[in-house]
């Protein structure tokens, strides 16, 4: 695990849901869902990886409005895969790959 990679992730997930909390209900709920995990990534009080199944908000962007949001949706899924570990497979390096061409 790698703590200020989460600490980076966490504080720019952070960054754009209080600025879009102001546009998008979803992202003010979303924000207090997050908001214990989010203190304790910039605290860099996580050491351990933790599993998928208890990161709360994934649905939040197929079940809400946040789905339009790319950088959101980015900046959460950095901070997700940081929060599993950085494990990155083959497959999503390739899907990442392939998202970021011009």
């Amino acid at each position: 695990m790698n703590p200020a990679a989460l600490k980076h992730a966490a504080t720019a997930l952070r960054g754009l849901l209080e600025h879009y909390q102001h546009h998008e209900r979803a992202a003010a709920l979303l924000l207090k869902e997050l908001d214990g995990l989010l203190k304790r990534a910039t605290n860099e009080e996580i050491a351990t990886p933790m599993e998928a199944r208890d990161i709360p908000g994934h649905r939040y962007f197929t079940e809400t409005r946040l789905g339009a949001y790319r950088d959101l949706e980015e900046r959460y899924a950095s901070f997700y895969i940081e929060l599993i570990d950085g494990r990155r497979s083959k497959a999503f390096q390739r899907l990442l790959a392939e998202m970021n061409k011009p």
